[in-house]
């Protein structure tokens, strides 16, 4: 009878970590550390759409350019597949990058980095509070307010 308590309540605790896994939020001004490599947004590109980013805000139509910067910081060369960032809005909406006619892979070497444009193509009345995200991480990065 203890055996099977202590069994139930394992199985309780455990399901209740996976169903309450939470959404690491960071701020703009910081790096998302995804184990061998990091992304954060990238200052020196113009990014258009969100303000914070960009000094001359104007909404463009329906697109929000987002600017990345992505460094390596393992030892081996990674493979970043661009179409797997996610653009989030405040109402938890997840939009895609548009097609570009860059590669949709990226290669980096060790211990260097790239900056890249994403461009989402999103609805004008866009909930506020935006976000990005790789894959399937709980990781996100809060980028600013449409």
């Amino acid at each position: 009878m203890k055996r099977n308590i202590l069994l139930l309540c394992f199985v309780i605790i455990s399901l209740s970590l996976f169903v309450g896994c939470s959404q690491e939020v960071l701020s703009m001004d910081e790096n998302i550390d995804m184990g061998d490599w990091t992304y954060a947004i990238d200052n020196s590109l113009d990014s258009k759409g969100v303000k914070g980013l960009d000094s001359n805000y104007v909404p463009l139509l329906d697109y929000i350019v987002i600017s990345l910067k992505i460094s390596n910081i393992g030892k081996k060369n990674i493979e970043i597949d661009r179409s797997q960032f996610e653009l989030i809005d405040g109402n938890g909406n997840e939009y895609i990058p548009t097609e570009s006619k860059e590669s949709t892979k990226i290669n980096i070497n060790p211990k260097l980095n790239t900056s890249i444009k994403l461009s989402f193509k999103v609805p004008k009345d866009i909930e506020p509070e935006i976000k990005i995200s790789y894959g399937k991480s709980n990781k996100q990065l809060l980028i600013g307010e449409w």
